[in-house]
């Protein structure tokens, strides 16, 4: 039973079915929800009296791991001066995603955070974006760890002023940098940054001061994950009319022209047909009765030049003896006749004037040549 239970996991994994505990999508997607708890939040809080690059550029800090009741987001950044002591938090959230197979495409991800208080100091205009982080050792935050917070943005921005309310999720969207960054079976580590942060700005004087921050009760409102995901388990592109790799895209590249070998009578990878081999086709499949069906030289297309059909038929569109034309129709009058003939229908307006005195007199008759 052991034995027979692992392989059908193995059949499972290989033909993408979704992780386990994950909603398959009727477009062929999974979807699931990741939730960081206590133990996958971290502070890294760093204060100085020297320059703000100091604090910006350090490789380490102090980290600060919340308790359940803790403040979970407290920043990104607190610069309390350009001049006298300027501190800041990065945020650094763990998600364990390990229930999504490897391999699989990341199709879309958002981070949703639901403010439970704010707090903003004048008109900051201040923004958080996420940004990856590489752990050491995850979910575990550490102090060498705040230097590896990444300065590449992978979700849009959110301005704290103007965005932030109690209760309105802030929906951080990762754009494509974050897809790619997502790895689909490991710990996923996200961090959060700010303007100032990312920026290195700073306000002039001693008096400067940008405070934001975010608080959420880590129980009840933990930061939520959303990944919708296509399971593919990719494998290198082969000529088969199916999306091998998992990139969205079919026999691309020169996979199929390696595999064919046109003129080899064997029809192969996306040839139409090969010589004699004509994939079950023939002349009928092509509305004729008769004659013999052949492939062109460069097998992409079926030459129906030795395709005939009895007698023809007027009106089929398709000429053949003894017609002379073939319209589509049977009617008289329209350059080819019920019988497929050519007709002769040119008209000349003949003109004739008659000049008096006083005026021009003009006739227009409609001459039929085909009667003369």
């Amino acid at each position: 039973m052991k034995y027979l239970l692992a392989f059908f996991l193995l059949i499972n994994f290989v033909y993408g079915e979704c992780g386990s505990g994950h909603i398959s999508n009727s477009d062929g997607t999974c979807s699931a929800v990741f939730y960081a708890d206590t133990n996958d939040v971290a502070f890294g809080y760093w204060s100085t009296t020297l320059s703000w690059d100091v604090i910006r550029n350090a490789s380490s800090a102090e980290v600060y791991l919340p308790s359940i009741a803790d403040i979970i987001l407290k920043g990104p950044q607190n610069i309390k001066s350009a001049t006298v002591t300027s501190s800041l938090t990065r945020i650094a959230l763990s998600f364990d995603i390990r229930s999504i197979p490897i391999g699989s495409n990341i199709v879309s991800a958002e981070l949703i955070l639901v403010p439970t208080s704010l707090g903003v100091y004048s008109t900051t205009n201040d923004y958080i974006s996420i940004v990856g982080l590489i752990l050491n050792n995850p979910p575990t935050v550490n102090l060498n760890d705040y230097g590896k917070f990444n300065n590449l943005e992978i979700s849009n921005r959110l301005d704290i002023s103007l965005q932030a309310k109690v209760g309105v999720p802030f929906a951080f969207v990762f754009n494509n940098d974050g897809l790619n960054y997502i790895k689909p079976g490991e710990w996923n580590t996200i961090g959060l940054r700010g303007n100032h942060d990312l920026t290195g700005q700073i306000g002039p004087g001693p008096q400067a001061a940008y405070i934001t921050f975010y608080s959420a009760n880590a129980s009840s409102n933990k930061p939520k994950l959303n990944i919708k995901y296509n399971s593919c388990i990719p494998i290198n592109e082969i000529c088969d009319n199916k999306d091998n790799d998992c990139d969205g895209l079919i026999d691309e590249g020169n996979v199929c022209l390696s595999a064919q070998t046109c003129n080899n009578n064997i029809k192969e990878g996306k040839e139409v047909c090969d010589g004699t081999d004509l994939g079950g086709k023939s002349c009928l499949d092509f509305g004729f009765t008769k004659g013999t069906l052949n492939c062109n030289i460069f097998c992409n297309e079926y030459d129906l030049s030795k395709c005939e059909k009895d007698n023809g038929v007027c009106g089929d569109s398709i000429i053949q003896n003894p017609e002379q034309c073939d319209d589509g129709n049977i009617v008289n009058g329209d350059g080819c006749s019920n019988m497929c003939i050519v007709e002769i229908t040119e008209k000349l307006n003949v003109i004739i004037s008659i000049s008096t005195q006083k005026e021009v007199y003009s006739l227009e008759e409609d001459v039929d040549l085909s009667t003369r």
